[in-house]
Order: structure tokens, then C-alpha cells, then sequence
């Protein structure tokens, strides 16, 4: 099988679309098939083409929100290319706006752009999906399991010392952009209420840029920020004792990479209720669905007060990233017959 992915393709692997995409890309090679990452951004161009028709792919897929120019880029393959099958992930809230517009117009646009089939994460998708006639079936985003894992108590001091966090002090994490929409806020609240018993930690992506705002109010109510690129992600999450993720639903993917990869290092996560994670976790044993700062203050509390049996890593092990290829891969095989 020859796989053509289309999306984000950066040397850093520190946003959500980048790494879905190279992971994508690793494990089909993986699995012995013929698979390139195309940049969304060399797409149509000359050069593409001739790439385009020496490859040959049976399956193009692309890591998308999606947008209407994205479908236009599969259909345009898909009109000087027949025999093809493409694909999208539906991975961001945005395609809710997209397909939920009661537009005729715009509807007459989808149904004629509508690819061979619709990867998607949340119930209320599928509803939208069904209406205009477009395939589409379950792909939950995955995790790394071999990667992000618990340490020991004495690695965990170990890389404590290596970023220079507290040993003592609980330490809540978060991972993701300094912008309005990540609701940072929660963290400077937490920090205030329950002082030095607790240390915040943001590690930042600077993809989008940084809030200088927002970055500055961090470091004034004593939240540790790190922004340079860390290869070894995981360390962070091996070092923390609770991972928070605050942000809004129209500010990340359906189902957070950072979320999973947090689960798989058998954190407590406090995040907001994203419709992917509630496709696939329900709440208890470390996971807790907030949709207030209020919320995220209190499950913080309620996890320094009791003693929770956090079982995060036991419910996100069945989504390592070879189970996800694996579905995958057969649900490539379906279309091709």
C-alpha cells in the first residue's frame, strides 16, 4: 500500500498537527508500507505533481481541521487522479462550524467536495456528516506507550534537578501555547491559593508565538515557564504530579495530544471536557472533566486532600499509536477493495 500524508512537517515536534502527522507517518512505515509526509504547504505546486506521479499513492490522506480549502485540495487530487482514495482527519472543533452551516450553497459545496472518507472523534460530527452524505468513521489520536511512562520515585528527583523543580512541592504541569485561549489564568489561580505548596510548570510551543501578556503574568505570580524546543518531552510529564489542561474548547484539537501523553506517564489529568476525550475516558481514577476555573481549583484540592487511585495510563494503553495504525491501516484496506 502507498500511503501520501498531507500536513504539518517541521523539525519540532511540538504541536499537535505536526506530531499526528509524523507519527502517522513513522508507524505506517512501520507496518511495512510505502508512506511520505507532504507539507500542506508544497501542495499544488509544480513540483508536487511530478512528486505526486512517481509516487503513485492508492491513499492520500490529510491531517486537517478540516477546512474547505483542504477538501478542495482532495478533490482536486481526486478529479486528476480517479483511482485514488482520499481521506481527512477531522480533528478540531472548526469542522462543526464547517459542516454544521445551513448555508445551501455551502452545503452544495461540501457534497460535492466530500472526500472518500471522514476520520472523526466526536458523536456530534457524525450527525453533521450523515446530513450532507459523508462516509466517515472512529479514529481516536494516539500515544507513544513505550515513551510516555511512569519513572521511578528516583528518576523523578533525578529529572526534578535536571530542570531545576522543587523536589518537595507538588508540581502542576501544563504543556501547549501561551495564548488567551489556554485559559492560563487557572494555573496563576491555583498558584495563589495554594502557595508554596505547589509549583507551576508550563512547558511552551512557541508554533503559534507567545502572549507577552500572558507570559509575563506567569512569571510575576512565580510560574516556572520553559520555552525552548525539548526534544525529550516526556521528562516533563515524568517530573509532575498533576497535568492540567485549561483551555478552551475552540483552543486545541478534539482529543489533546498532551492529555494522552500525560495519561500514559499515569498522571491525574484535570482538563477541559473535549468532545474526543469524552468519546473514548470516562471520568474517574485520575480523570476529571472541569468546565470551570472553580472546577480546576477544586479537583486540584480534592487530589492533594485524598488518596485517588490514578489508573490514567491503564485506560489510554489501548490508544498507543500501533492499535490506532493498526485501525488504520484497515480501514485504508476497506476502501481500496
Amino acid at each position: 500500500m502507498r500511503v501520501m500524508i498531507i500536513g504539518e512537517s517541521r523539525k519540532k515536534l511540538n504541536e499537535g498537527y505536526t506530531k499526528i502527522a509524523y507519527s502517522l507517518k513513522e508507524h505506517i512505515k512501520k507496518a511495512e508500507h510505502d508512506v511520505v509526509l507532504v507539507s500542506r504547504k508544497d501542495v499544488l505546486k509544480p513540483k508536487f505533481f511530478q512528486f505526486y506521479k512517481k509516487f503513485n499513492p492508492d491513499i492520500v490522506h490529510y491531517i486537517t481541521a478540516p477546512t474547505l480549502s483542504s477538501l478542495l485540495v482532495l478533490k482536486l487530487i481526486k478529479s486528476l487522479d480517479p483511482e485514488v482514495k482520499v481521506v481527512a482527519s477531522a480533528l478540531h472543533p472548526y469542522s462543526l462550524k464547517l459542516f454544521g452551516n445551513n448555508s445551501s450553497l455551502r452545503r452544495k459545496i461540501l457534497e460535492k467536495v466530500r472526500p472518500d472518507l471522514m476520520l472523526i472523534q466526536t458523536k456530534r460530527l457524525e450527525a453533521l456528516l450523515t446530513r450532507l452524505s459523508i462516509p466517515y468513521a472512529y479514529l481516536p489520536n494516539g500515544v507513544d506507550i513505550d515513551v510516555f511512562m511512569p519513572v521511578s520515585k528516583k528518576k523523578k528527583k533525578e529529572l526534578r534537578e535536571k530542570y531545576g523543580i522543587s523536589p518537595e512541592k507538588t508540581v502542576i504541569l501544563h504543556v501547549g501555547h501561551i495564548k488567551p485561549e489556554r485559559n492560563l489564568h487557572t494555573l496563576i489561580d491555583i498558584k495563589k491559593l495554594l502557595k508554596d505548596s505547589v509549583e507551576g510548570l508550563v512547558v511552551a510551543s512557541d508554533y503559534f508565538g507567545v502572549n507577552k501578556e500572558i507570559y509575563h503574568s506567569l512569571l510575576k505570580n512565580n510560574i516556572k515557564i520553559i520555552t525552548k524546543y525539548i526534544p525529550n518531552i516526556e521528562e516533563v510529564y515524568q517530573l509532575a504530579d498533576i497535568y492540567i489542561f485549561p483551555t478552551r474548547k475552540e483552543g486545541s484539537i478534539f482529543m489533546p495530544l498532551s492529555v494522552l501523553e500525560a495519561m500514559a506517564c499515569n498522571l491525574p489529568v484535570i482538563t477541559t471536557p473535549f468532545d474526543g476525550l469524552l468519546t473514548y475516558f470516562k471520568e474517574g481514577n485520575g480523570i476529571f472533566y472541569a468546565d470551570s476555573p472553580e472546577n480546576f481549583l477544586l479537583f486540584v484540592k480534592q487530589l492533594l486532600e485524598n488518596n485517588i487511585d490514578v489508573k490514567t495510563r491503564d485506560f489510554v494503553i489501548k490508544y498507543s499509536w500501533d492499535n490506532v495504525i493498526t485501525r488504520l491501516l484497515n480501514l485504508y484496506k476497506n476502501l481500496l477493495e
